[in-house]
């Protein structure tokens, strides 16, 4: 058992907190049982760390992964758990190398908040908008995103992009701008792929992601509300697409 928080593993552990480290090293830190249960095959584990409250969950994962688990004290894993309230059992795992699928999309424009881009990517996952481009966002595995995320940053593709090189993946899209001028999200039926595009949580869409769509739509707001918090409008329009394709 791991008990001093000067191992050299465990300090290895608390740079990743640090985004220029977990860039470098093509690393992140996954935690909590319910992300790790989910954690399907072909990803490449490097370390696997618990408590041993969590043992029982740890061997299924060393078998899964084949990486051998890590028993630490309560006091190592507080030491390498980003969160105040550490769950016992924690992962590092190799950054997925993406490559787009093809399919409905979402573009995320300065998105800033971990736990909005987390949330978002989760709902893209479950509504099938399986490619995620950010452009000047928050890192999507820094700690904060991959819990708010439930590990579906494992899930869908993730691509971190600038203006230049958007251009290239959306041939063939109808590009949305998500904007509160648009047009009822609600009455568009779209005939073709679409790629969503939402801004930063204080100043929305830039002037780029305007410029580069096909339509603005907006959701409708009622009681003198101007707008929603940009992972609930994301979520809301993508099954509205979802919804329109299926039933156009």
């Amino acid at each position: 058992m791991i008990t001093s928080v000067a191992n050299e593993k465990v300090k290895f552990v608390k740079r990743l907190s640090e985004k220029k480290f977990r860039d470098e090293e093509g690393l992140f830190v996954a935690e909590g049982a319910n992300i790790l249960s989910d954690l399907k095959e072909g990803f490449s584990v490097r370390y696997l760390f618990a408590t041993e409250d969590n043992l029982v969950l740890a061997e299924k994962l060393s078998e899964k992964f084949g990486v051998q688990p890590e028993t630490v004290d309560s006091k190592v894993m507080k030491a390498m758990s980003d969160t105040v309230t550490p769950c016992g059992i924690l992962a590092v795992i190799e950054k997925p190398r993406c490559v787009p699928s093809g399919t409905n999309a979402i573009v995320l424009d300065g998105v800033s908040d971990s736990g909005n881009l987390g949330t978002i990517i989760r709902t893209a996952a479950g509504a099938g908008f399986s490619d995620v481009y950010l452009m000047g966002c928050a890192d999507p595995f820094s700690p904060k995103t991959v819990r708010a995320s439930m590990g579906a940053v494992l899930r869908v593709n993730i691509i971190v992009t600038d203006k230049e090189n958007l251009q290239g993946y959306l041939d063939g899209y109808v590009r949305v701008a998500m904007d509160m001028s648009g047009d009822d999200v609600f009455g568009f039926k779209p005939r073709r792929k679409v790629a969503l595009f939402f801004g930063n949580e204080a100043h929305g869409l830039s002037d780029f992601s305007f410029e580069n769509s096909d339509v603005i739509l907006s959701i409708p707001m009622q009681n003198g509300q101007e707008s929603l918090n940009v992972a609930v409008a994301a979520g809301i329009a993508m099954y509205v697409i979802n919804h329109n394709f299926i039933n156009k």
